[in-house]
């Protein structure tokens, strides 16, 4: 049909079904119907942690003020501190990484890992933030032309602020003669070596992204390349089915809940009003998934 593309056409079919649930009991039952119904592997992704092969999703895939804010919200609630702050501290610090690292250079597409990377070696930040600069530079040169829209001239803004953040937050250590510190062995001898001013405050922040890391589980599911895209699966369909694995996990089971949720959230924001076809997500323990911004209607 030539109106394919309204809200009288599209806008009236459901084109698929997300599945976020902790037993991995209901993605079986909705796995076995999708076999029975003969629908294509190819549109059918299934996160197990408990399974070696599964696939998984790389959560740094998208909007980078997006991606910030999700891996914010879902780190801050595994922090334990009660220090105001402390935990803005450690927000505002991880959402800057984010920035440098999908912002240091746009073709890369990062992962996890690149992250972890950036927190165990602060001289791996410093060269990202050379190559930022480059982009600073050449973002301002657009904008100095005067071809750039109000869009790219906010773009400048932000990524010069980000700049000037790591500007004040990773600098030189000194020796006590006051002249600049080298290393003296390592890939790095004879280089000036760095710090992390915040350092002290982060420490929480530290530890939350290494038990991450060491969990074999957790790197199954989050770490690593992916080509699943929450925008294509919301736009050509599929079936999405996470299993939180939440005996295996036990709290940690909600980091994965929580970040497969909220991409999707933002997914379903970032799609065309009214036209787009219809698309369930069923959450079984929502609560433990669930945060302030979520929709009040979403299926517990």
């Amino acid at each position: 049909k030539n109106d394919y593309d309204t809200e009288e056409v599209k806008g009236t079919f459901l084109n698929g079904v997300t599945v976020i649930e902790p037993s991995n009991d209901l993605c079986q039952k909705v796995y076995k119907l999708v076999q029975a119904h003969k629908i294509p592997a190819s549109s059918v992704y299934y996160i197990d942690p408990t399974n070696p092969d599964t696939k998984n999703i790389n959560i740094l895939r998208g909007p980078v003020d997006k991606v910030a804010e999700v891996f914010a919200m879902v780190i801050q609630g595994l922090s334990e501190s009660n220090n105001a702050f402390f935990e803005q501290a450690q927000r505002n610090h991880l959402k800057q990484h984010i920035y440098l690292l999908k912002l240091h250079n746009p073709q890369k597409d990062v992962t996890f890992d690149d992250l972890i990377s950036m927190y165990d070696d602060v001289e791996r930040v410093h060269r990202m933030h050379k190559l930022l600069k480059i982009q600073v530079e050449k973002l301002y040169d657009f904008v100095q032309s005067g071809a750039a829209s109000r869009d790219q001239k906010n773009e400048y803004q932000i990524i010069k602020g980000i700049d000037e953040w790591f500007n004040n937050t990773i600098c030189e250590k000194t020796d006590f003669q006051g002249e600049p510190a080298v290393y003296k062995s390592g890939k790095y001898r004879g280089q000036p070596m760095h710090y992390d001013r915040e350092e002290e405050y982060v420490k929480g922040l530290r530890n939350i992204l290494k038990d991450l890391a060491s969990n074999v589980l957790i790197r199954r599911v989050l770490f690593g390349k992916s080509d699943f895209d929450f925008d294509i699966h919301l736009e050509q369909g599929g079936i999405l089915l996470v299993n939180t694995a939440k005996g295996e996990l036990a709290d940690l089971s909600n980091v994965l809940g929580k970040f497969v949720l909220l991409s999707m959230q933002n997914a379903v924001f970032r799609r065309e009003p009214n036209v787009s076809p219809y698309h369930h997500i069923i959450v079984d323990e929502f609560p433990d998934y669930g945060t302030p911004s979520s929709p009040i209607n979403a299926v517990a």
